[in-house]
């Protein structure tokens, strides 16, 4: 199921296991408007990092998110901001902190230095911002159309999102926070393999 496919079901069905997916397409839709040195780079650390999204099923970092969302939908009694904020967090932690750096690895070309590569990866952080808030505005519709709430108008959803961005709208700094430690990890990773081992004569 494509990112764009689980977002609409999120939509719909106010499924928890989607809310990540809804962060993740509003990410990858941005990605095009962002002028890059080496586009086809990026597309293949694109491909590689949703192959690992795709089989999160089987991965054990992914449980505690996975754990959490189920197959439940949002409900009366529900704190909209803790659950989404949660879901958020344990999905970025596993994604970008388990997923990234081997997929920064594998895909980075041997003829390219990591410092040749930096200004890419780091030019996508400004679309945090803009995919966090499109992604609040997704969940103050849903929360307020599936939590039976009275904020059923439009206006009365989109206060919803705003709130959800009040409350941990600094998401995106914690996100920039990841994705900068990821790369320094698969930059140690490259260099652990490329220094030779030490021999005691």
């Amino acid at each position: 199921m494509t990112l764009a496919a689980e977002r609409e079901r999120f939509l719909q069905e106010g499924t928890l296991a989607d809310v990540f997916a809804v962060a993740y397409f509003h990410v990858t839709r941005l990605i095009p408007t962002v002028p890059l040195r080496y586009p086809t780079v990026t597309a293949a650390q694109q491909q590689a990092f949703y192959a690992a999204y795709a089989n999160r099923a089987s991965l054990p970092h992914w449980q505690p998110y996975l754990a959490l969302a189920g197959d439940r939908r949002l409900r009366r009694g529900t704190d909209p901001g803790a659950l989404l904020q949660t879901l958020l967090l344990r999905a970025m932690t596993a994604h970008i902190t388990v997923d990234l750096p081997p997929v920064l690895v594998a895909t980075r070309p041997p003829a390219l230095a990591w410092e040749s590569l930096a200004p890419d990866f780091f030019a996508l952080d400004p679309l945090f911002d803009k995919a966090l808030h499109a992604s609040f505005d997704d969940f103050g519709r849903v929360t307020g159309r599936h939590l039976g709430a009275l904020r059923t108008t439009h206006r009365e959803a989109l206060e919803l999102g705003n709130w959800l961005l009040c409350r941990f709208g600094k998401g995106s700094v914690q996100l920039r926070h990841l994705r900068r430690t990821a790369w320094q990890n698969a930059q140690r990773v490259t260099f652990s393999q490329e220094m030779p081992y030490n021999t005691v004569r």
